[in-house]
């Protein structure tokens, strides 16, 4: 794959060169036919910070006067940006903590809990979950998008469970794109640099009156790593998609929107694989991971008048991958095969019960398909290697009005039933103050929980050997749980140092085992936020908050086999923690002048945990001390003459000292020109400061050590 990448930036930096030289002619001649589309630079801060959100309640409601911690990146600041991937665009986010692991992974979490499978943290685009239930997260590179279909990114920090259920525990990140009537006309993109190559290409049209259609592809190539060494890794990917949108409005009461997505892809992993064929051994696999899926979603709402209204969405997700790993010395390669299938529905309507109740209430079903293939010999194994699950749904939610445009109070619960634990119930009671229109104070109490997995119920996996132990009569248990986290050294008989007279020395392989006792994670969290405009060209958010979780995930010693020359030592995936976090996020924008605007982040964040209770042999998983304490960003806007643009964007994120991870201090920058009003040639470049640097290690699935690197990318982008 990766001999390929120079090969294909050649070929967009040609095609780049191609655009500079003879679009502009073209461009010249769609100038009136882009006059006019707004900009959303040209718009006041204080439409900025009332712009319309739903994903705090399903329902849409001005963001300053939302009684939950929110955030909004739109499309312009999408447009702006130096990111080519959600991840990255989320980096500024006050709460969201971004570390790139690989070339093709990231961990993404809100108020901590940070790792590549993030389970407190739900993902929504255009209100379809792309949460994967295998392992609770989701798959970044797999849900790669057009981003200049993104209409804005809504994040809710915070539990919010009582309107979307299960696993909205410490926030919620809902994509929502474009309606087709705004993507009318052509749009071609083609990007090239030194890490990565992409091309798009997008039509909108109309058919009859009532009609908008658009049509989507994108392709991209984007290198692999280096290792800590220096080492180019194996961890490139490449991926094609393409898709459809389209909005009817057969009446003036009724819209139905429709969405579908295919895509297919390939990527490349650095794995730490313990061998079956030597056990006790340990290697560095380096492996591909075809891809392939597709979704189609339809929603329909209807307006019945007098504030009523309907809102009917079903959609159908199937998404599968396939692993590949070389068996190299240890023996044949070996494979295996995940497929998850979806289908949703869900319906809510919106009602008022006199002057005082604003109501949204709904039920929802959702059942899920998947299916495990591997070879006999594969380090992890699902069984039963087939199962469906049902997921039922209730939940209603209730503004109260207790003075009017000043104070509300706002309950809600969900109830919603798995196969899993049963019924889960997920209330939530927030108080919304509004003393004035540029001031706005909130406080929230609410419970969620993250249910279990496919993989903490059912998965059998062998992980890297921790360590070697000595004396065989001795219990390995405390010995083993001092070594927590693994070594990254490959143990062999006789390797081990210490062992006494006539002792000796064996490796030790943890295998880890799902648990049908295994429960939902708990939460209950208290927030409070205040929100201030005090003068036209300037606002604050801040927001605080306190959590206590219950019933945390970790492995449990279970049992110990010896083997010849070494020793299988089971964990059992168990509710054995407890722990409380506490933080604060401030984000603040400054309009400094017509020409120049500053946005600013800073969050704080401590995540604490210990056990349930004494006496058992606990193993944290990672993610409670995964997550940077502090993060802080700085972006600069410009709007320079000439049609000139220059977008600079400095980050801040602290040490991940479990992961023995150091601060790192980056720089973005974009510099970009507008010859003609719908033509746009633009230089990025990311990670400026420094050649390569490391975010994330990964001790879960174990991928191998990265560093991301300096890139630089030029892009063109041409509407018509």
């Amino acid at each position: 794959m990766d001999n390929l990448l120079p090969v294909m930036v050649q070929r967009i930096i040609l095609g780049l060169v191609m655009c500079c030289v003879c679009l502009p002619v073209a461009a010249q001649a769609q100038e009136e036919s882009n006059a006019s589309q707004v900009d959303i630079t040209e718009l006041s801060l204080e439409t900025l910070v009332n712009l319309q959100v739903v994903t705090a309640c399903r329902a849409k409601k001005a963001l300053f006067k939302t009684a939950s911690a929110g955030y909004v990146i739109t499309s312009e600041d999408i447009r702006r940006s130096s990111a080519t991937t959600i991840p990255d665009l989320l980096r500024t986010v006050p709460g969201v903590n971004v570390a790139q692991i690989n070339a093709n992974s990231w961990s993404v979490s809100v108020r901590g809990f940070g790792q590549r499978f993030s389970g407190k943290l739900l993902v929504l685009k255009d209100g379809m979950t792309i949460y994967t239930p295998t392992f609770s997260g989701v798959y970044w590179d797999i849900r790669d998008t057009m981003l200049e279909d993104v209409d804005r990114i809504e994040i809710i920090r915070g539990p919010g469970g009582a309107v979307w259920g299960a696993n909205a525990v410490n926030g919620i990140i809902n994509i929502i794109t474009k309606n087709a009537a705004d993507t009318q006309g052509g749009l071609v993109v083609a990007a090239g640099g030194t890490e990565e190559g992409i091309s798009e290409v997008r039509y909108g049209g109309t058919v009859g009156d009532d009609l908008s259609y658009r049509i989507w592809g994108k392709g991209a190539l984007r290198d692999a790593s280096v290792h800590d060494d220096g080492s180019r890794g194996q961890d490139g990917w490449s991926s094609l998609r393409g898709g459809l949108r389209a909005d009817m409005t057969p009446t003036d009461n009724d819209r139905v929107t429709v969405t579908a997505d295919i895509f297919s892809g390939r990527v490349g992993q650095n794995t730490w694989i313990p061998s079956p064929y030597a056990p006790g051994s340990l290697y560095l696999d380096e492996y591909d991971a075809p891809y392939w899926g597709g979704n189609i979603l339809t929603r329909l709402e209807h307006d019945f008048g007098r504030d009523v209204n309907l809102a009917v969405q079903v959609f159908f997700d199937a998404v599968e991958l396939k692993r590949r790993f070389q068996g190299g010395v240890y023996g044949p390669d070996q494979t295996s095969t995940e497929g998850t299938y979806t289908l949703d529905f869900d319906s809510q309507i919106h009602f008022p019960i006199g002057s005082r109740h604003d109501v949204i209430a709904g039920i929802g079903y959702r059942s899920i398909w998947d299916k495990f293939t591997s070879e006999p010999y594969w380090s992890a194994t699902m069984s039963p290697s087939h199962l469906q699950r049902s997921i039922y749904s209730a939940f209603v939610h209730d503004t109260i009005t207790l003075w009017e445009d000043r104070l509300a109070l706002i309950l809600g619960c969900k109830l919603e039933h798995n196969d899993y634990t049963g019924f889960e119930v997920q209330p939530s009671a927030r108080l919304l103050w509004t003393p004035s229109e540029r001031h706005t104070l909130w406080a929230a109490v609410s419970r969620a929980v993250r249910t279990p997995s496919r993989a903490e119920r059912d998965q059998l996996y062998l992980r890297e050997p921790a360590m070697a132990i000595t004396n065989v009569n001795l219990s390995p248990t405390a010995a083993l749980i001092g070594a927590a986290g693994g070594v990254r050294t490959l143990l062999a008989t006789g390797l081990a140092s210490g062992a006494g007279a006539g002792g000796y020395s064996i490796p030790v392989i943890p295998v880890v085992q799902g648990s049908d006792d295994f429960v939902s994670e708990e939460l209950v969290a208290i927030e409070m936020g205040y929100r201030m405009q005090p003068v036209d060209r300037f606002s604050l958010d801040i927001a605080g908050f306190v959590n206590f979780y219950d019933k945390l995930m970790v492995m449990e010693a279970d049992n110990l086999v010896l083997g010849p020359g070494y020793a299988l030592f089971g964990l059992k995936v168990s509710n054995g923690r407890k722990g409380t976090g506490y933080g604060v996020e401030l984000s603040a924008r400054w309009e400094a002048t017509d020409w120049w605007r500053l946005d600013a982040s800073y969050s704080y964040q401590h995540v604490d945990t210990w056990q349930r209770s004494a006496g058992r042999n606990l193993l944290p998983m990672g993610g409670t001390e995964d997550s940077p304490e502090s993060t802080a960003s700085l972006q600069s806007h410009m709007d320079l003459p000439s049609g000139i643009e220059l977008d600079v964007t400095g980050r801040y994120t602290d040490e991940l000292a479990s992961l023995e991870v150091d601060s790192y201090l980056e720089m973005d920058a974009r510099l970009a020109w507008s010859p003609y009003e719908n033509l746009e040639i633009a230089l990025i470049g990311r990670n400026l400061l420094h050649n390569h640097h490391e975010e994330f290690k990964d001790r879960i699935v174990y991928l191998g050590d990265s560093q991301i690197e300096r890139s630089v990318l030029a892009k063109v982008t041409w509407r018509f």
